[in-house]
């Protein structure tokens, strides 16, 4: 099953219905508190591609630009 909602994900993990794929710090808190648990899949590594996307009309600030670099 593919969700919109990492925390409808983490409350389905919870309610005991299977397992999920998440990023580290999306679950930190709920780790710490005990509610999920983390754990290593041998033999898999899960790639996920990022963009940095922005207005190109509009002018960006020294920060950005920076970012951006």
């Amino acid at each position: 099953m593919e969700l919109e909602s990492s925390e409808l994900l983490k409350r389905l993990i919870q309610a005991g219905v299977g397992i999920g794929f998440l990023p580290e710090s999306n679950v930190r808190a709920d780790v710490d508190s005990g509610a999920l648990k983390t754990m290593r899949v041998q033999g898999m590594r899960v790639h996920r591609e990022l963009a940095l996307v922005y207005r190109t009309n509009k002018i960006l600030t020294r920060a950005t630009q920076r970012f951006r670099r």
